[in-house]
C-alpha cells in the first residue's frame, strides 16, 4: 500500500481484484471511496480514498485519459457524490474492464454488519428460508410414496377432478393389488384404464346409500336443514308418493313454518290433515294430536339453527327417540356450505339426507366426498316437479353416475 504526500489517496495492489478489495477495506472501511482500478502485469491496482475525502485533481495515480481540469473534476466529483448519497456506493472513475465492474458490484453489497440491526434482520431472514425448506420436505415426505407410482397417481388426479379432496381420494387410489392383476396390461394406457376400473369399483362398494326405505313402515320423521334447501318439496313428494299405496288416514303433516302455502295447497288436494304449530298450539301438543297416524311428517322450513327460540324446537325434536330425522341438502350447494349445515343440524336422531335439485348439477362429487367424511347415507334424490316419482332412492350405480363419469363402461 502507498500513499502520496499531498492526498490521502491510497494505491493496493494485489494478485487478484478480490484480495485488493479486501485490502482496501481493512485499511479504509467498507465506506471508501473507490477512485480507478486497473491491471498490471502482476495483478490489479486499486486506487483508494477514505470516506468523505476528495479526490485532488493532480493525482498521479489516475489514469491520463481521465485528467481534467481542476474545476470540472471537483463539479463531477459533487454530482457523484449527490446522486451516490442514498446508497453509499463506491465512486469509481474506470469501470471499463470486468474487474472494476466486479469491484463496483462488490461495493454495492449491502453489509449486514454495517448496522446494529443487521444482523438480527439477517438471522430472521435465514430462519423463515429454515421453515419454508422444512415445510417442503415434510410435504414431499408425505406424497413421495404416491408421486414415484406413476398408477396410482393418475387415480389421485382422477378422483380429484371428480371433485374428491385428498383425504378421500388418497385411500381409494391406494392399495390396489396392481402387480398381480395388470400383469397381461402391456402399456401404462391400458394400466391406468384397468386401474382405474378396480378403483372405480371399491368407490362403488363405498357409495353413500341408505339400506332400506326409510318411510317403508311408518315413523314421525322431521325435514331439517338450511332455508331454501327444498325441505318442504321433499315433504310433498315423500306424502303424495306415500299416498299411492296408503290411506290418507295413516298420514299426517306438522308444519312449523311461515309459509304454509304449497302445504295447505297440498292438503286441499289431497286431504292430508296439516297441523300449524304457532302461538296457540306447540309442537308437542301437534304430536300428540297426531299419535294414532302411521306417518306423521313434520316440515321446519322456518327453523333456523342460530335463532335462538328456533333452537329450543330443533333441540326438542332431537330428544324425541321415536322421531326419525332427514338432513335437506341441495345437491348444487356448495360443500364448504354442506359442511355446515351438516355440523348445524345433525343430531342423534338423524337417519340420513335427502339431496335435492339433484338434476340442475352435472356431478356430485365434492358433495359425496363430504357425505362419506361423516358417514351421512343419501335415502333420497330429489329432483323435478312436485309429483311422487320425482322423488325415489338411488343405487350405488345412478350414484356412480352422477359423478360425471361412465360407470358402466368400466
Amino acid at each position: 500500500m502507498q500513499a502520496t504526500a499531498m492526498t490521502k489517496e491510497q494505491r493496493f495492489v494485489a494478485k487478484d481484484m478480490s484480495r485488493a478489495i479486501r485490502k482496501l477495506h481493512e485499511a479504509l472501511g467498507p465506506e471508501a471511496i473507490l477512485l480507478s482500478s486497473r491491471k498490471l502485469e502482476d495483478g490489479v491496482e486499486v486506487i483508494a480514498l477514505p470516506a468523505g475525502e476528495e479526490p485532488s485533481a493532480d493525482s498521479i495515480y489516475a489514469p491520463t485519459s481521465e485528467r481534467r481540469s481542476n474545476q470540472r473534476r471537483r463539479t463531477d466529483h459533487i454530482q457523484n457524490q449527490d446522486r451516490l448519497a442514498s446508497t453509499n456506493l463506491p465512486l469509481t472513475d474506470d469501470i471499463s474492464t470486468p474487474a472494476a465492474r466486479l469491484a463496483v458490484s462488490i461495493g454495492e453489497m449491502k453489509n449486514p454488519y454495517s448496522e446494529p440491526s443487521g444482523l438480527e434482520e439477517l438471522q430472521r431472514e435465514l430462519q423463515q428460508v429454515k421453515h419454508m425448506l422444512e415445510e417442503k420436505v415434510q410435504r414431499q415426505g408425505k406424497h413421495d410414496d404416491i408421486f414415484t407410482r406413476p398408477i396410482q397417481y393418475g387415480l389421485l388426479n382422477r378422483l380429484l377432478d371428480l371433485g374428491f379432496s385428498l383425504e378421500m381420494a388418497r385411500p381409494l387410489a391406494e392399495g390396489l393389488d396392481l402387480d398381480d392383476e395388470l400383469i397381461s396390461a402391456t402399456n401404462i394406457e391400458n394400466k391406468l384404464a384397468h386401474a382405474w376400473s378396480l378403483c372405480l369399483d371399491r368407490l362403488h362398494a363405498k357409495m353413500p346409500i341408505a339400506s332400506e326405505d326409510a318411510l317403508i313402515n311408518g315413523g314421525i320423521f322431521s325435514f331439517v336443514g338450511p332455508s331454501g334447501s327444498g325441505k318442504t318439496s321433499a315433504l310433498i313428494k315423500l306424502a303424495t308418493r306415500w299416498l299411492l299405496e296408503h290411506s290418507v288416514e295413516d298420514i299426517a303433516i306438522i308444519s312449523v313454518s311461515n309459509e304454509t302455502e304449497s302445504i295447505h295447497r297440498l292438503s286441499a288436494m289431497t286431504k292430508i290433515p296439516v297441523y300449524l304449530v304457532d302461538k296457540k298450539h306447540t309442537l308437542a301438543e301437534r304430536l300428540a294430536q297426531c299419535s294414532m297416524r302411521r306417518l306423521v311428517l313434520i316440515d321446519t322450513s322456518g327453523l333456523k339453527s342460530d335463532a335462538p327460540q328456533h333452537q329450543e324446537d330443533l333441540h326438542y325434536l332431537a330428544s324425541l327417540h321415536q322421531l326419525k330425522s332427514f338432513i335437506v341438502l341441495p345437491a348444487t350447494g356448495d360443500h364448504r356450505w354442506c359442511k355446515k349445515a351438516i355440523a348445524d343440524y345433525l343430531s342423534a336422531n338423524t337417519v340420513g339426507c335427502i339431496l335435492s335439485n339433484i338434476d340442475q348439477i352435472e356431478t356430485i362429487g365434492e358433495i359425496i366426498c363430504v357425505l362419506m367424511a361423516h358417514q351421512l347415507p343419501i335415502n333420497y334424490l330429489s329432483e323435478g316437479e312436485l309429483l311422487p316419482h320425482y322423488i325415489y332412492m338411488p343405487t350405488a350405480s345412478e350414484l356412480m353416475l352422477t359423478l360425471g363419469d361412465d360407470y358402466s363402461s368400466c
